[in-house]
């Protein structure tokens, strides 16, 4: 007698075979009615139908392992399990790792401040809990000044995640400095169950030599996977910060295609003028802090761009990535550097990022010939949050300062994961999601009965190419019941 799927995935239960086994002891002929339970026969059958199920919902939970949703649904959350398995070997991909949260920490200091240069990784700040540590080095100022840099979680994953202006503690102490960050730091998990089975849906698409919109969506989420034509930006190979929302968008008159990106903190700070890996050759370097650089031509780049440097001799400080700011036509800075002497003209410079890999990946594998496409960051839509949060006697032991700090928090994380465009066919962010997001953080309606938002007054329309992103610190009262 052929087995069903539904036989297949569904495991029997304990129960179930042992009722089975006495039907099967009363179709033989065996007084099953007077076995009760505890008593020896009814016992072993009990021990035997035990071990027959375990053994059959191995074969459920193979069975399931094979098939793209089910296989979610006996994978822990976020894997490994058997959706990793069936990914790497049936759709040759894999889960997308977690990513660390960064931003951009800005050091005040007076009079009183002695300075210093920390190396990349030696200079610590926090919030809470939640360590990050300098991704370059960084000079803080003798006496009053400011300097700011990029900043990481010490932690992979949405953990390392703060809002805007919540990470203000000085773990390295420094005398007359104080530090705050000017933008969320946004960490992401490992990709989900239900966002590996969204991808690896795509993948059918993009094995179509027409272009179909899903095909622009995988390139742009996977880059560099087998079966996929390699692609670069300067020496990046691999997307620092991971796309985690795309949509595709075709102008009707035009014919044009673009493609919309965000990542998990929001919209990509390169603008789209690429000059990708096209090498660019130095004239000189300055031996100061910053490094000013002088290009032997027009650069084009635009503050705030990401640029290596190889083969620059003297100032050998110079050579690495560098995020930079553009002093002129054909100079620009390198953020937080400290330069070793006076550069020649020797070396060459290419801006990269990660926008210019997602649109190399989507132009040599979705683009098909004769069409025209861009790809885009979504535009970010700022979510501005004012509130009281009421809160229990339960949430004694925490502070304002740290109610405050979570509930923002909350409030950036919930927009990392709000589709581009908005919710559903909505295209809004609703208050109720909101006051839900920072309610659920603080430990739920028991310990914060009422959220009263005067920020956003109404829900908030997201544009078809906009990502909600918290560009303001959020700003609660917090009142105790």
């Amino acid at each position: 007698m052929p087995i069903g799927i539904d036989e297949l995935i569904t495991p029997v239960t304990e129960d179930e075979v042992l009722a089975s086994m006495l039907s099967v002891a009363a179709t033989l002929g065996l007084s099953t009615t007077s076995w009760q339970s505890g008593q020896p026969s009814h016992t072993l059958l009990r021990i035997v139908a035990r071990a027959i199920a375990s053994t059959l919902s191995v074969g459920s939970t193979v069975t399931r392992g094979g098939l793209l949703d089910l296989a979610a649904t006996v994978t822990p959350e976020g894997g490994p399990g058997w959706l990793d398995l069936l990914v790497e070997t049936g759709w040759s991909d894999e889960r997308r790792a977690a990513t660390y949260a960064t931003t951009d920490a800005t050091f005040t200091t007076t009079a009183a401040c002695p300075g210093g240069t920390y190396a990349a990784g030696t200079l610590h700040i926090a919030r809470g809990s939640i360590g990050y540590s300098n991704t370059a080095s960084i000079t803080i100022p003798v006496g009053a000044g400011s300097v700011s840099g990029t900043f990481r979680a010490d932690v992979a994953g949405a953990s390392g995640s703060s809002g805007v202006g919540t990470i203000t503690t000085m773990v390295t102490t420094i005398v007359g400095c104080t530090v705050t960050n000017s933008t969320a730091a946004v960490g992401s998990d490992a990709e989900s169950n239900a966002e590996l089975v969204a991808r690896c849906k795509l993948k059918w698409a993009s094995i179509s030599v027409s272009g179909p919109a899903g095909a622009y969506a995988y390139n742009a989420m996977t880059i560099n996977g087998e079966n996929q034509v390699a692609v670069t930006s300067g020496a990046l190979t691999e997307p620092d910060y991971p796309v985690t929302r795309a949509t595709t968008v075709t102008n009707a008159s035009t014919g044009v295609v673009t493609t919309y990106v965000a990542h998990a903190g929001g919209a990509y700070a390169t603008p789209p003028n690429y000059t990708g890996n096209v090498a660019k050759s130095i004239a000189s370097s300055t031996n100061a802090s910053p490094i000013v650089v002088t290009m032997s031509a027009a650069h084009g780049y635009t503050t705030g761009d990401t640029v290596y440097i190889e083969g620059h001799t003297v100032n050998t400080a110079a050579n690495g990535s560098w995020t930079i700011t553009v002093t002129g036509g054909t100079t620009y800075s390198l953020n937080s550097s400290v330069g070793n002497g006076v550069g020649g003209a020797t070396g060459s410079a290419y801006r990269y990022s990660d926008l210019d890999l997602i649109d190399n990946s989507i132009q040599a594998n979705a683009v098909p010939l004769t069409v025209t496409a861009s790809t885009v960051s979504a535009s970010p839509t700022s979510v501005t949050v004012v509130g009281v949060i009421t809160v229990t006697g339960s949430a004694a032991n925490r502070t304002d300062a740290d109610l405050a700090a979570d509930a923002s928090t909350a409030v950036s994380d919930l927009c990392s994961t709000v589709p581009i465009g908005g919710i559903g066919t909505s295209t809004y962010v609703y208050l109720d999601t909101i006051r839900a997001a920072i309610r659920d953080a603080l430990g739920g309606i028991t310990l914060v009965p009422n959220v009263v938002l005067s920020s956003p007054a109404a829900d908030v329309a997201i544009p078809a190419n906009g990502v909600a992103t918290v560009t303001v610190a959020p700003v609660f009262t917090i009142a105790r019941v």
